[in-house]
């Protein structure tokens, strides 16, 4: 079964090359393509696409707005931000916007194959160049050690799993419980740490992670 894409990006080359990339694989097919913000969501509701590769920066809107507004559009499409911009504090808050993963416009085309492969199946994906930018704001913004005392230890399992991009059925491979328990867990770490999706969990543990034990 065909993954099906929608790039959104505003410079012309990169949207061709994103393609070319993508289409070559037999299991990946480019469906559509956006300059605007405002084309991605017409195209993201016509379409309904598995994945839109999104630059986080477009001309006309922020794409952190696109990513939260593609959710409403289309629930079950998930976003790729796909970006050059070394701004931490952007793609955080497109983490929190609902953004599936993450990956740097200077990744190899492996590393962006692999990673609309993995959004597609349900994993939350960031990127080695895209990881730096983020967890440095994430470091210099912390403050959120405390709030880990609210999990129990299987939910602190669970969230070192998260930060390593396993998807649910992963996590519950790796611990050797049900993938409905792992998503009962998934949903109860949220509420108490105050996020709203998987993405944003990751990335809220990856600078904690010596406060986490997942193999345990």
């Amino acid at each position: 079964m065909e993954i099906e894409i929608l790039i959104a990006d505003d410079h012309g080359l990169i949207r061709e090359g994103l393609r070319t990339l993508l289409d070559a694989e037999d299991d990946l097919r480019v469906v559509g393509e956006a300059r605007t913000a405002d084309e991605a969501l017409a195209l993201a509701r016509h379409l309904n696409p598995d994945v839109v590769v999104l630059d986080v920066r477009l001309p006309d809107r922020s794409g952190i707005e696109v990513c939260a507004e593609i959710h409403d559009l289309s629930p079950t499409t998930k976003v790729l931000v796909c970006s050059g911009l070394a701004d931490g504090s952007a793609l955080v808050e497109a983490a929190k916007a609902g953004a599936e993963g993450f990956v740097s416009k200077e990744a190899t085309n492996a590393e962006i194959v692999d990673a609309v492969r993995r959004v597609a199946g349900g994993a939350s994906v960031v990127g080695e160049g895209s990881a730096q930018t983020m967890f440095g704001y994430l470091r210099s913004h912390s403050g959120d050690t405390p709030r880990l005392a609210a999990l129990s230890d299987r939910e602190r399992q669970v969230l070192g799993l998260l930060s390593e991009g396993l998807t649910n059925r992963e996590i519950g491979s790796r611990l050797f419980i049900s993938e409905k328990t792992v998503r009962n867990h998934v949903s109860g770490l949220l509420r108490k740490l105050h996020l709203r999706h998987r993405t944003e969990a990751a990335l809220f543990a990856a600078p904690l992670k010596g406060e986490l034990n997942p193999d345990s």
